[in-house]
């Protein structure tokens, strides 16, 4: 009795070993809060940044593979008038992630794929010019900036030329019965898909058209052109260092 008694100690004892070591020797996890933020670019009602209010944002787990595997995925809202949100993701201390964010319209015309990293149009035959649901701004943030524990600033960018075309001349053609209602707008040399972990445009440049739609209310502007009647603001996919 006294044998047997000793060796279901012996096993208790093992267990009560194994379910501490279950219970602390695990990941320690933690919280990397980002403040995320869209560019002031301007206070008027087109090229103002504010109707991309979805935030979308994908977590890569940088060990897991070479060019990073998605672990987490979620999405957000900037407030109204807000050009400024919060967002806190809960991680294992000691991995390295990096982060991509994303933000854009209800009614964007772009498709994010997690996986590649890309952003793509959805259907490229069917853009209208002079929509600003097609402004959209993102981020890329490395490894070495996410850490548990701490509070990381992101600062999104548009990764687009906005393209604007103005004329000072509308008064005088409207004397000559020339009066513009809607525009279209085809462009040469752009791009349908953008790499947001290194910044640049992927495949080769089209042809793009956005198709006739309203020309811009006479009372809205563009910082800069501001002794210019406005006749479209459109967003491009184009190799920015070409631009340069």
């Amino acid at each position: 009795m006294k044998k047997l008694f000793f060796v279901m100690a012996a096993v208790a004892a093992l267990l009560t070993s194994c379910s501490k070591d279950d219970t602390f020797g695990g990941p320690t996890r933690g919280k990397v809060t980002f403040e995320v933020s869209t560019p002031e670019l301007a206070t008027r009602a087109y090229g103002d940044g504010q109707t991309a209010k979805v935030l979308k944002y994908a977590v890569y787990d940088m060990i897991e593979e070479a060019n990073g595997k998605s672990v987490y995925e979620g999405s957000t809202q900037f407030a109204n008038n807000s050009l400024t949100t919060t967002v806190s993701i809960d991680l294992v201390e000691g991995r390295k992630y990096s982060v991509i964010f994303w933000a854009e319209s209800e009614n964007s015309p772009y498709t994010f794929d997690v996986e590649d990293k890309t952003v793509s149009y959805t259907n490229v035959n069917a853009l209208t010019a002079n929509n600003e649901n097609y402004d959209a701004f993102f981020a890329y943030v490395p490894e070495d900036k996410v850490k548990v524990g701490q509070v990381v600033g992101v600062d999104l960018k548009r990764p687009f030329a906005q393209l604007n075309i103005a004329t000072n001349d509308a008064v005088k053609a409207e004397a000559l019965g020339v009066v513009v209602e809607n525009t279209a707008v085809t462009v040469d040399g752009v791009y349908t898909s953008f790499n947001l972990a290194t910044g640049e445009v992927e495949g080769q440049p089209t042809t793009v058209t956005f198709a006739s739609a309203p020309q811009i209310p006479d009372n809205e502007t563009i910082e800069g052109l501001e002794n210019y009647d406005l006749l479209s603001t459109n967003y491009v996919l184009v190799n920015l260092e070409k631009l340069v």
